[in-house]
């Protein structure tokens, strides 16, 4: 059966893909990678803090660790389950410049560490980014204007993007 030349090709199979899919796994793995960023440089490396050090003083370096190892796991959920929408929409993923592609993941990393910021350490009072600095507030926010809002705002500039080509 011959098709009329008249009518439209048939929608590829990226086309019937939405985009917020694509900002959705995407935003998703940089989420999962600024927290595994925050729990393996602050948290191991540095040891600056640990997820509850400012809630729970009391407990001890092992217990602070296995609340951070929960951290972790959740982290890395986070990025697996990224990077498995990824795949399952690499044809919609596959159209789209690297530009937008990295921009969207620096905004999920800027989200996370905005996040971070908001809810850990100002809200909840989980934990702060350097809490033995002698101004553990200058810390946080140098670090979310670093980590956070820089990133979203390069991102959101990367990922402004129409069908996935860099902007003219």
């Amino acid at each position: 059966m011959q098709q009329d030349p008249t009518s439209p090709p048939p929608p590829h199979a990226a086309d019937t893909i939405p985009a917020w899919r694509i900002d959705l796994w995407a935003g998703l793995a940089g989420f999962g990678l600024a927290g595994l960023f925050d729990g393996i440089l602050l948290h191991r490396l540095l040891r600056w803090h640990h997820l509850l050090s400012g809630a729970r003083p009391d407990l001890t370096l092992s217990a602070q660790a296995l609340a951070d190892a929960g951290f972790d796991a959740a982290m890395y959920l986070a990025l697996l389950v990224g990077i498995t929408g990824g795949i399952i929409d690499r044809a919609k993923l596959a159209r789209l410049h690297r530009r937008c592609i990295a921009g969207i993941l620096l905004m999920g990393f800027g989200l996370w560490n905005l996040a971070d910021a908001l809810v850990a350490h100002w809200l909840l009072g989980l934990h702060h980014i350097w809490p033995k600095a002698e101004n553990p507030l200058l810390w946080d926010v140098a670090w979310l204007a670093t980590f956070g809002i820089l990133p979203l705002v390069i991102g959101r500039t990367m990922r402004a993007t129409v069908d996935g080509a860099p902007p003219a």
